[in-house]
């Protein structure tokens, strides 16, 4: 006899998190869909591409950042509410993926804001084509306003700032994309449209947002040639927790055509 396969309903499971982020677990997941936690991690990441607990946190974080943007509620209390006992674990999670702490978040997002729309007409170098270790030729299925920002990452989630990061202000239906000299190692393409907005949340939640990213993973040392379209978000995507505008600004004030990583 044939052992019975057990199949995810992905979307129920991603609602639940979306519901429950706060207040469970990645096992207690499993145990109320009735999985074993190790088939629950390794079907979820088959479906969506990262794991369980990284969407889990990078939901955490994305709420946590809405909250202290758009509502006066102290730092503690959406640290509390966001499921986090500990302030130094809820501190360093936000600052991994916002380069600033909560609190100077809260404080400098209006500053960050009018920096941005400061440059945001502006145009990074001219970029090098020649000897390219990657190649990516940026396509969309809408049209839109706004900025590309498109990076190499360590993991297949934008949960932390890239290895290498570029922001495109000029784009018509498609471009071409180059990266040089990448450090050795393995990194995933990911890209998100920062939209063009007069609300600040909305250069700093980006839930709404074109995205989009090359599906392999690329070893490096390497040449690749690869294509990345931009598309509306899907049910399966993983949260975007990157601080964007302050990437974004950095490239520009520094009059260079990528961000890079120390």
């Amino acid at each position: 006899m044939k052992p019975v396969v057990m199949t995810m309903d992905i979307n129920a499971v991603l609602e639940y998190f979306k519901i429950h982020y706060n207040d469970t677990t990645v096992k207690e997941a499993a145990d109320y869909f009735g999985y074993s936690e190790s088939h629950f991690y390794r079907v979820f990441k088959k479906e969506t591409g990262v794991t369980p607990q990284d969407y889990l946190v990078s939901l955490k974080v994305q709420n946590s950042v809405e909250q202290l943007l758009k509502t006066n509620a102290s730092v503690l209390n959406i640290q509390l509410k966001s499921g986090y006992l500990s302030e130094g674990t809820f501190t360093n999670r936000i600052k991994k993926s916002m380069i600033l702490s909560p609190k100077q978040l809260t404080m400098q997002h209006y500053k960050i804001y009018s920096d941005y729309k400061l440059y945001e007409d502006d145009e990074p170098l001219e970029e090098v084509s020649e000897q390219a270790d990657i190649t990516v030729r940026l396509t969309s299925s809408e049209t839109f306003e706004g900025i590309i920002f498109i990076g190499l990452f360590k993991k297949p989630i934008p949960n932390q700032s890239p290895v290498i990061g570029k922001a495109i202000l000029k784009f018509n239906k498609g471009r071409d994309v180059y990266f040089n000299d990448v450090p050795k190692g393995d990194y995933y393409c990911l890209a998100c449209v920062i939209h063009k907005t007069y609300n600040p949340l909305k250069i700093f939640v980006h839930k709404d947002n074109l995205r989009g990213r090359v599906e392999e993973k690329m070893t490096f040392p390497g040449k690749y040639k690869k294509n990345l379209n931009l598309r509306p978000p899907l049910p399966e995507d993983p949260p975007i927790t990157l601080n964007l505008p302050l990437l974004f600004i950095n490239i520009l004030k520094e009059r260079k055509n990528e961000y890079r990583a120390d």
